[in-house]
């Protein structure tokens, strides 16, 4: 859900063993760095409303389990 400069990403997860989601915008850009998307579930959901902006931005986000495998995705947003 994109309002104004305010983006609002749901993940939905179901790993059981699910330890945390991180996130970095731009990733090239210098200040970029990787911040704590959420560390709990609810519902198999996590919600994080992220700041950014205006202009066309990359957020990558990683989800971590226990063992610490982990999966990725990319959205591009435009605010």
């Amino acid at each position: 859900i994109i309002n104004k400069r305010k983006v609002e990403v749901t993940l939905d997860i179901t790993e059981p063993n699910f330890d945390e989601a991180k996130y970095i915008v731009d990733q090239g850009s210098s200040r970029a760095r990787w911040k704590r998307f959420c560390s709990r579930l609810r519902n198999n959901e996590c919600t994080k409303k992220i700041s950014l902006r205006s202009g066309f931005h990359n957020i990558d986000i990683q989800v971590f389990d226990e063992a610490g495998n982990s999966a990725g995705r990319s959205i591009q947003v435009n605010v």
